[in-house]
């Protein structure tokens, strides 16, 4: 790299330097959400949505919607990526409701229980999502009304699918046929207040998925904003479980010779930045520090690490920074909080941040006519993405849950591992204190 008058040099020592974080299930309730996301780190959301109407089941229903939301982005210095309604059985071959909006701009299909997910549903939603190389994020029939454990595994035929790992989900013994399957992707969000409160169902099954995230066996961390989780919350709440399990547990097997924690971090933080990505269809621009890769980048003083950035950069552009009133000579009076900077307003954004939109609507240019100025990046090479394919969060382990105790065994190497129920945490860390002022 050469350095020279060109160059905007940022005071980085002593600060700890990672990726953009990526919120791989947004609800997109409210403008608000967007502002708290970027706050907290976030420089990509991916969800769904139009408002408070029907956003709990996180997709943009229909084309024009889907045109509505990319229209409403060019002013927000964050990545957007738009889920399309995926509940509709009315076609043996290709459904022209779920093409419509996949060439809309769709990056992937949600299917919701509430809306339908039956066979016939989640069969012509995978069909779709294979023809045209995008994501499918499902929520299972969880009262098996209509299909059992082995009937979902047989119907989605080794298809990629991303399944949400709920206080519901973990509750259910198919959840842990599911997981054992490596066109299964797992995901969780960052709703974890019942892990720090009294004994009860929600702490065995909460505790169950802390574990699971401990070994890599769940590969993603999302904040299911305003629907079990918050929004803005993803960081700390990934940091929370990995002190917890550190406390628990002690070191990783990779970890305990070196008396470090550096492959529990690296397994940790690929839950929000590079795996995110990698089933998004989009590592190549976002995800990780890299050469080529939109420098989506944020910065955080070593004591305020998960809670407070000092500075986050989006695609090159100093978007967010602790700073004090902007009045004053001094650069930094008191009071100091996290504030706008240029790269967050005017025509900046449009800039430093993208719309990723399916292969078909670049191909097709059927944005052209939707009047952004944000740069639209096609997504692709989602459908051969496995769990096995994720950053250090590949395990697919052969276990056996007690739901009634907490009681969970692991096979490994012909082996059995008994794990004792993990009991209540003791502390919470990156908590009250950190958000006093």
């Amino acid at each position: 790299m050469v350095i020279g008058v060109g160059t905007e040099v940022i005071q980085g020592e002593s600060l700890i330097l990672t990726a953009g974080a990526i919120d791989a299930c947004a609800y997109f309730t409210s403008p608000d959400v967007v502002t708290e996301a970027v706050m907290s780190g976030v420089t990509t959301m991916f969800g769904g949505g139009t408002g408070m109407n029907g956003s709990v089941t996180m997709s943009t229903p229909g084309p024009n919607h889907i045109k509505y939301m990319i229209q409403s982005t060019d002013d927000y210095p964050m990545n957007f990526g738009f889920y399309g309604k995926g509940n509709t059985s009315k076609a043996e071959g290709l459904s022209k409701e779920l093409e419509d909006q996949i060439v809309a701009g769709a990056i992937g299909l949600r299917l919701d229980e509430r809306w339908g997910a039956t066979p016939s549903a989640i069969d012509t939603c995978l069909r779709v999502a294979e023809y045209h190389d995008i994501s499918v994020h499902a929520d299972l029939d969880s009262l098996r009304e209509a299909y059992s454990a082995p009937d979902s595994i047989s119907m989605f035929r080794d298809r990629v699918v991303l399944i949400p790992c709920t206080e519901t989900a973990a509750a259910r013994n198919n959840f842990f046929e599911l997981l054992q399957q490596p066109n299964v992707i797992i995901t969780s969000c960052n709703n974890k207040a019942a892990v720090y409160r009294q004994p009860g169902e929600n702490q065995k099954q909460f505790a169950i998925e802390d574990f699971l995230h401990d070994i890599g066996a769940i590969s993603i961390i999302s904040s299911s904003s305003q629907s079990g989780g918050h929004v803005g919350r993803i960081v700390p709440r990934t940091w929370q479980i990995a002190d917890k399990m550190k406390a628990i547990t002690g070191y990783l097997p990779d970890d305990t010779e070196n008396s470090n924690d550096n492959n529990r971090v690296r397994r940790y933080i690929a839950k929000y930045t590079i795996n995110p990505a990698l089933t998004h269809g989009c590592a190549h621009v976002i995800g990780s520090i890299e050469q080529h890769k939109m420098a989506d980048l944020v910065l955080w003083q070593p004591m305020f690490f998960g809670v407070k950035p000092e500075m986050i950069i989006k695609g090159g552009q100093v978007s967010w920074s602790q700073a004090g009133i902007g009045v004053y000579a001094d650069v930094r009076p008191e009071p100091i909080c996290l504030r706008k900077k240029f790269g967050a307003v005017g025509r900046s954004p449009n800039a430093n941040s993208v719309v990723f939109v399916s292969k078909a609507c670049a191909e097709l240019s059927a944005s052209n006519s939707y009047g952004i100025c944000k740069h639209v990046e096609a997504v692709h090479d989602i459908r051969m993405i496995t769990r096995l394919h994720m950053i250090r969060n590949e395990n697919i382990p052969k276990i056996d849950v007690d739901l009634s105790t907490g009681q969970i065994t692991l096979e490994k190497d012909g082996e059995k591992i008994v794990n004792e129920p993990l009991p209540l945490a003791a502390r919470l860390p990156l908590a009250q204190r950190y958000f006093m002022f």
